[in-house]
């Protein structure tokens, strides 16, 4: 390339960056530019001081130079044309400031090609992302074609951004969900055995007091004889003459205010071992609502975990070959014990019915919520964090003409780093759990904080990280030992 040749590009791209950044000033509403001029600071009633040194004092003979020399930019400039324009060139980027002639162009560029991707049809989306083949024949062509290419690589960035955000924001919300649903079976199902527990213990109570009721052992028809209940009722006419006398003790608060027996001989005995066998009676039937209840919550949870216990059994602790092998071993007699205290058919074997109990034990659907709610949610709510971030700091830099090539680095790092940060937030859970729970902020919630904010979380790593290891302490020794 000749001497000449080369200063012609150099003035063209000096060109090129002066009308840049004076269309960009032109754009604004705070009029920056014209405050800088004294023939305009008065007509706006401007007190604060000029940014920069305008190359001359008028505004209007500004824009008139510019445009003088860029009619006749097809010749050498002289050196006063070029030390004016470099002068408005470095004017005009002070003015400018924060924005550049990069971020200008970088954000024009992506602007048109966001627009220019909402109107293409299907077929022109289906064309991979190129670099332009256009020739490049100087410097301004070369920088435009730069600043495409990166506003080009930025959009492509932007876009698969907001499509994963909506995917895994839907995944998010199907998880939530089902974690919602497995914490009100759990909290049901434990609702419904305490219950349970509660109305057996009081049926067994009454059935030891019934002993004390003579006769009233006469009209109970257990089922299973070392249970109270389920139980049925005699024909009093069946259980007449078995006891010439009734000794009659309460058995409840409720058949005192009755009046069925308060002393002896103050009741009719055959009436009040008929109230007291009742009692017992409606006592069971409470017990079998309860047990219906447990049984549906219980079937439920099985329903509810299944998914997990069939894909990614290993990850919560269940190996179902090592329920087999345990289930072999094991005496018939203590496994027809099992299916009997578990209302089971006790012909299923011993590997199903060890199985059903082991689907029984509280940790297993504990695993199966704790592994969702403490790594799954916090990983995918930290990542929407992150991309609602990343777009709101792009729509942001997009406003004031900020944007430049490495912010396409900056938001796949924002991405991993909210990915990162979720999957660790869950060590911190004993930490915060107490906190979390009085303030009603989930761990989950937390990770969309810790994905939004990114920087914050790893300031505060950093000062941990400092407290605990001390650096500043190993230095000064360190210094001291040499």
């Amino acid at each position: 390339m000749s001497e000449g040749k080369r200063q012609q590009d150099d003035h063209d791209l000096l060109m090129h960056h002066t009308f840049v950044l004076l269309d960009h000033l032109e754009r604004q509403s705070d009029n920056r530019l014209q405050a800088q001029f004294d023939d305009m600071r008065h007509k706006l009633s401007v007190s604060s001081p000029k940014m920069a040194v305008p190359p001359c004092d008028k505004y209007g003979e500004f824009l008139a130079t510019l445009a003088h020399m860029e009619k006749n930019s097809s010749g050498t400039l002289n050196q006063k044309d070029e030390q004016f324009l470099r002068w408005s060139r470095d004017f005009l980027a002070v003015v400018a400031h924060p924005a550049t002639v990069e971020t200008i162009s970088i954000t024009r560029e992506y602007i048109k090609t966001r627009t220019e991707r909402a109107l293409m049809g299907w077929r022109a989306w289906l064309r991979p992302w190129g670099g332009s083949m256009r020739a490049r024949q100087t410097c301004v062509a070369i920088e435009a074609e730069g600043f495409k290419d990166s506003a080009r690589y930025l959009a492509r960035i932007v876009q698969w951004v907001q499509r994963l955000a909506i995917a895994v924001t839907a995944i998010a919300l199907l998880f939530s969900g089902h974690a919602m649903v497995g914490r009100l079976i759990i909290t049901q199902e434990k609702d419904a055995l305490a219950k349970f527990q509660e109305l057996t213990k009081s049926a067994d109570a009454n059935r030891i007091a019934l002993f004390r009721v003579t006769g009233a052992e006469a009209l109970i028809k257990p089922t299973y004889p070392d249970h109270g209940c389920p139980a049925g009722y005699r024909d009093v006419e069946q259980a007449e003459g078995q006891h010439d006398e009734i000794l009659l003790i309460p058995i409840n608060g409720e058949q005192q205010q009755a009046g069925s027996a308060q002393t002896l001989g103050t009741a009719n005995p055959s009436i009040a071992a008929q109230e007291a066998a009742w009692s017992l009676l409606a006592q069971c039937r409470s017990v079998q609502w309860a047990l219906m209840q447990l049984v549906a919550e219980n079937i439920r949870l099985k329903s509810w975990d299944e998914v997990y216990i069939d894909i990614f059994r290993s990850l919560i602790g269940w190996d179902e070959s090592t329920i087999r092998q345990v289930g072999s071993v094991l005496d018939d007699g203590f496994c027809t014990q099992i299916a009997a205290a578990y209302h089971e058919n006790t012909r299923m074997g011993c590997t199903t019915i060890l199985s059903l109990l082991v689907r029984d034990s509280a940790s297993v659907a504990n695993s199966v919520l704790g592994w969702l709610t403490m790594y799954i949610l916090p990983c995918l709510y930290a990542f929407i964090g992150a991309a609602a971030a990343v777009m709101i700091s792009i729509r942001r830099k997009t406003d004031v003409s900020l944007l430049c090539y490495s912010d396409g680095v900056r938001i796949k790092q924002a991405l991993i780093l909210g990915f990162v940060f979720g999957g660790v937030i869950g060590l911190f859970a004993g930490y915060l759990s107490k906190p979390l729970e009085s303030n009603g902020l989930g761990l989950s919630a937390l990770a969309l904080l810790a994905g939004y904010n990114v920087p914050a979380v790893s300031e505060l790593l950093e000062d941990l990280s400092k407290r605990i290891f001390r650096p500043g302490e190993r230095d000064a020794q360190a210094a001291r030992s040499a």
